[in-house]
């Protein structure tokens, strides 16, 4: 609790020093320490929040908006569009509440504890503290050890230091027990004051489910149009000219046996031909092993008929949602097929990591890197643009950390919880 008074007479320093630099931008100059102000703000209320989270036991949501161009830091505009963030204006406005609040909050048990150390004292140390004088209302003087009052307590009646004493242990206990529900007081006003609105975490949620079914949708449609154009350029082909040779072969029955046991032959073929490439497409579609096997067995087969020396691991257990399971296989085959086309790479790790709110697949190789930071959300990007897409479907997110000279690791992370399953079965 001392931490939290520290913490507000500091902050409202901090924001007396904004106030200055905010002054200063009339001319010019505050520009130059505008940004180191709103980041070291920001870094107080990190801070806070941390504390409410950690130590208090509540929930406080941040997040703030990025900045369009956020490449220069002197920049006016960039600095003028952070002050539009609602947060970064709750950390300022944090600076400068926090020390009402916080210095009630934090002193409270303080003050309490001291003063009952201090009734206590008198009561131990009562033949052992330095005499001062009191003029009582007859007019006569007497010695009064440790002053004529503590609290409300006349010190010169009998049996008074006792009375201190006992008031002060119930002090010091009662410092102990408020001190958990004050700093569970302070971890909701912190929430009040540094969390971002219930409501504009719901309508900023709408949207992002909205983008990602949007996305969903049109990745569903790509994919249907892709199985159309396969089916049509492939399988169909062959089914038309094996229905054309089988004509031809019955026209050619009676004349030329020979030429229609060739053309039998041909149209065999083309049934074969034919096959294949539907069980090709089955295969993008879902692998048979996928579905009869699950994720760990589908991804381990994967690894094992790479051309490069691939490790699989797993913590992976039971079966997943379909939908899940093959999303996850399609983003660890992408990420394989990049490693050993692109990045050369001459190792391949990946590991799939079941925690428990999460599956984390993660594919590393020690190839050349290079994939820009921007790639994930650009055309450019191509297969991890459909990862991103597909799993953007389970809210999954994806990290790359791949510099110029490699190595390159891909994370993606999706939430999974039993209700996950649920929903998505």
């Amino acid at each position: 609790m001392a931490g939290i008074f520290i913490r507000a007479i500091y902050e409202v320093y901090v924001f007396a020093l904004f106030c200055v630099v905010i002054s200063l931008c009339l001319v010019g100059i505050g520009f130059l320490f505008l940004p180191f102000m709103l980041n070291w703000m920001k870094f107080n209320a990190e801070a806070e929040r941390n504390t409410a989270r950690h130590r208090a036991g509540v929930e406080v949501i941040g997040g703030y908006k990025p900045v369009e161009g956020g490449k220069n830091p002197l920049s006016p505009r960039e600095n003028l569009a952070r002050l539009g963030d609602s947060l970064v204006l709750r950390d300022i406005l944090w600076h400068f509440v926090n020390v009402f609040v916080g210095t009630f909050l934090g002193i409270l048990p303080i003050l309490l504890f001291l003063s009952g150390v201090w009734g206590v004292a008198l009561m131990v140390g009562q033949h052992y503290f330095v005499p001062v004088f009191v003029v009582d209302p007859g007019g006569s003087h007497y010695m009064d050890p440790g002053g004529s009052h503590y609290m409300f307590l006349d010190m010169s009646t009998p049996n008074a230091y006792w009375y201190a004493g006992t008031l002060g242990i119930i002090q010091i206990l009662l410092a102990f027990i408020i001190a958990r529900p004050l700093l569970r007081t302070y971890g909701y006003w912190v929430q009040l004051v540094l969390g971002r609105s219930s409501e504009l975490v719901l309508r900023e949620r709408i949207s992002h489910l909205t983008d990602t079914r949007n996305d969903a949708l049109d990745f569903q449609q790509d994919e249907i149009s892709r199985i159309e154009r396969d089916l049509h350029d492939g399988v169909q082909a062959h089914l038309v000219s094996m229905g054309m040779t089988l004509n031809e072969v019955a026209a050619l029955m009676q004349e030329d046996p020979e030429r229609a046991q060739q053309m039998l032959s041909q149209a065999q073929n083309s049934s074969v031909t034919a096959l294949q490439e539907l069980r090709g497409l089955v295969r993008g579609i879902r692998p048979p092993l996928l579905a009869d096997r699950g994720l760990n067995e589908a991804v381990r087969s994967l690894c094992a008929s790479t051309s490069v020396p691939t490790t699989f691991t797993s913590t992976l257990t039971g079966r997943l949602p379909e939908p899940l399971e093959t999303a996850l296989y399609f983003a660890a085959a992408e990420l394989v097929t990049n490693a050993v086309k692109h990045a050369n790479a001459q190792n391949i790790t990946v590991s799939i990591t079941q925690g428990k709110s999460l599956i984390m697949l993660e594919v590393q190789d020690d190839g050349a890197g290079g994939i820009p930071q921007d790639a994930l959300g650009s055309k450019a990007s191509g297969g991890l643009e459909g990862i991103r897409r597909r799993l953007a479907t389970f809210d999954g997110e994806m990290f790359v950390s791949s510099p110029a000279e490699g190595p390159t690791s891909v994370r993606t992370i999706v939430p999974y919880t039993a209700s996950t399953a649920e929903q998505n079965s």
